[in-house]
C-alpha cells in the first residue's frame, strides 16, 4: 500500500503504516492499545485520502474539463444563434404572406 502513496502528500499515512509494521517487529508495552489507536488514526486518514482522490477523479482530468466547457460554450452559442435565426424567419414570413395575399386580392378583383 505504501508504494502507491505519494511520499510528499501522504507523509502522515506512510508514517502510520510504518508504525504498524513497528508494532509487529519491535516489542513494546501497551502494544494493543497503541496499535488500536494507530489503526483508528490510519483508518481516518485513509478515509480522508480516498475522499479527496474520489473528488479529484469525479471532476475529471484538466483536459477533459477544458474540452467539456469549450464544447458547452460552443453549443450554447449555437443555440442562441439558431434561436435568433428562427425568430427572424418567423418575423419575415408573416410579412411575405400579407403581401402575397394583397397581390392575390388585387389580381382576383374584376
Amino acid at each position: 500500500v505504501s508504494l502507491r502513496l505519494n511520499p510528499e502528500d501522504n507523509k502522515d499515512l506512510i508514517d502510520y503504516l510504518s508504525s504498524i509494521i513497528d508494532f509487529a517487529t519491535i516489542p513494546k508495552e501497551n502494544k494493543l492499545s497503541n496499535l488500536t489507536a494507530t489503526m483508528n488514526t490510519l483508518q481516518e486518514k485513509s478515509h480522508q485520502l480516498l475522499k479527496e482522490e474520489w473528488e479529484r477523479v469525479k471532476k475529471g482530468e484538466k483536459v477533459y474539463r477544458a474540452i467539456k466547457y469549450i464544447f458547452g460554450t460552443i453549443a450554447f452559442v449555437f443555440m442562441i444563434y439558431f434561436t435568433y435565426n428562427v425568430y427572424k424567419i418567423t418575423q419575415v414570413v408573416p410579412e411575405l404572406n400579407i403581401e402575397h395575399n394583397k397581390t392575390l386580392e388585387r389580381n382576383s378583383l374584376p
